[in-house]
């Protein structure tokens, strides 16, 4: 049985359509909350609120901001873009006081193209102005193999666990068809530079 905060605070999950996000959702439901606002496609919020949201809204919609605002103080932020104009921005708008922001990292501050590699920042307070008692922080989900008791645990017995209970779900998979590997690389990471996983 997940565990069950002793208050409820409001949890904002930026992005929630990613992979990151979808098992983010699912965690936070699975440890008992249950005021989780999702920002995503509009188009996924059968699926985010199948996963544990219990608000979506739409990042296309101008008046995102106010909306996630709109069920009271925002005090917890996990901001799966990390983008600084496409997710920051807007991130910074909603929060204030003591919330807490958890950014996957590298910050984006400009997206890779075909012709271009992205820049980007491994401090999430880099070129940001946040307010007074934001406590903003980096995460790296591929370095957890560098902690000695995740490498040993997480993989073998945390994730099998928590798919055994149903905690989580594994994220659909796009099945990418060329003639060869090399060509099949390259389309998939041609549809990551886009940003044509999950619109």
């Amino acid at each position: 049985m997940g565990y069950k905060p002793l208050l409820e605070p409001r949890v904002l999950v930026w992005g929630a359509a990613s992979s990151v996000g979808q098992y983010v959702a699912q965690l936070l439901r699975y440890y008992g909350y249950r005021r989780v606002v999702a920002v995503a496609s509009a188009r996924h919020e059968a699926m985010l609120k199948s996963l544990g949201a219990d608000a979506v809204f739409d990042y296309h919609d101008l008046g995102v901001v106010e909306h996630t605002r709109e069920g009271g103080r925002v005090e917890l932020v996990v901001d799966c873009i990390g983008s600084k104009p496409g997710s920051l921005a807007h991130v910074m708008r909603v929060v204030g006081g003591d919330a807490v922001v958890a950014v996957m990292l590298p910050v984006v501050f400009e997206r890779a193209s075909d012709e271009r590699a992205p820049l980007y920042s491994m401090d999430p307070t880099a070129g940001l102005t946040w307010s007074e008692g934001v406590v903003v922080r980096g995460v790296r989900t591929h370095f957890w193999d560098r902690d000695l008791e995740m490498r040993e645990i997480l993989q073998r017995e945390i994730v099998p666990r928590l798919l055994e209970i149903r905690a989580i779900k594994p994220n659909r998979i796009k099945v990418v068809e060329e003639a060869s590997m090399l060509e099949r690389a390259e389309t998939a990471l041609g549809l990551v530079r886009r940003g044509e996983l999950s619109r």
